[in-house]
C-alpha cells in the first residue's frame, strides 16, 4: 500500500511511513468548482506516472477514512475492467441538457468527499478533464464533483454508464454541517462505517481516537452485502 502525501507535510508521516511507501502528490489550490476535481486528477495522473496499482483513493480534507475497513472491501473487488468510480451516488438537479436526464436535468454523481477508482480510471479522467475543458466548467450547482459527472456524460453521452460505470460503496456517514464527537458517538457501530463527512480537524483527532484499531465485529460477507452494491 503506498501513501499519496504533499512534500510540504512530509514531516508529519516519517514516522509512520518508509520512502517506499510515499507517492509524492502536490495539488495546485485552486476555488472555481471545476478547477477542483480538474487539479486533483492532474495531481493524481502525475504522481502514479510508472506505478503499478490496482485502486486509488484519495479523501477530502474533512473526511475521516476508516483504511483498513475500505482496504478490506476493495481487497474483494476486481479492480480489472473498464474505468469506474466508487462512493455514494446521488442526483444533482441544473438545466436541462442534451444528456442530462428528467426534464429538469438530473446528473447522477459520485460524492467527492471520497475519490475512489480503480487505477485505469486515473489517466481516463484526466484525458476527458483536458479535452472537455473541466477546469472552466459551469458545474450544476457550483460542486465539482457534479462537474465530473457532467462531463463524463459530455464524453459518453448514453454510453457513459457502459463506458465508465459508478458504483455504490461503502457504508458513510454524510453530513454538510460538521458534527461533533458527541453526536457521532450516537451512531451504532462507528468501527463498521467506512467514511465519515464532514468532519472537523478537532472532531477528526477524538473520531480516530474512538476507531482506530476497535475491530469491527461484522463479518467482511456481512458487510460486502450491506455496503457495496453488486
Amino acid at each position: 500500500m503506498h501513501f499519496f502525501v504533499d512534500p510540504k507535510h512530509k514531516h508529519f508521516v516519517e514516522s509512520v511511513l518508509t520512502d517506499s511507501q510515499i507517492l509524492y502528490y502536490e495539488e495546485e489550490h485552486v476555488s472555481s468548482s471545476g478547477a477542483v476535481p480538474y487539479a486533483r486528477l492532474k495531481a493524481l495522473n502525475n504522481a502514479l506516472q510508472g506505478q503499478t496499482c490496482d485502486w486509488v483513493v484519495v479523501p477530502e480534507d474533512d473526511t475521516y477514512m476508516n483504511l483498513h475497513l475500505v482496504a478490506d472491501k476493495l481487497s474483494c473487488l476486481d479492480p480489472a475492467g473498464p474505468p469506474r468510480l466508487l462512493g455514494a451516488t446521488f442526483d444533482a438537479t441544473g438545466p436541462a441538457g442534451k444528456y442530462a436526464t428528467g426534464p429538469a436535468g438530473k446528473y447522477n454523481f459520485v460524492h467527492g468527499s471520497s475519490n475512489v477508482m480503480n487505477a485505469a480510471a486515473v489517466p481516463v479522467l484526466w484525458q476527458v478533464a483536458q479535452k472537455q475543458e473541466l477546469d472552466t466548467m459551469s458545474c450544476v450547482g457550483g460542486w465539482g464533483d457534479v462537474g465530473v459527472a457532467q462531463m463524463l456524460r459530455y464524453e459518453y453521452g448514453v454510453e457513459r454508464e457502459q463506458a465508465f460505470p459508478f458504483q455504490e460503496f461503502g457504508c458513510t456517514l454524510y453530513q454538510n454541517s460538521e458534527d461533533t464527537i458527541e453526536e457521532i458517538s450516537k451512531l451504532p457501530e462507528l468501527e463498521c462505517i467506512d467514511w465519515f463527512h464532514k468532519v472537523s480537524p478537532e472532531t477528526m483527532i477524538k473520531l480516530h481516537e474512538r476507531v482506530y484499531d476497535q475491530p469491527c465485529q461484522r463479518s467482511s460477507a456481512d458487510l460486502m452485502e450491506h455496503c457495496v452494491a453488486k
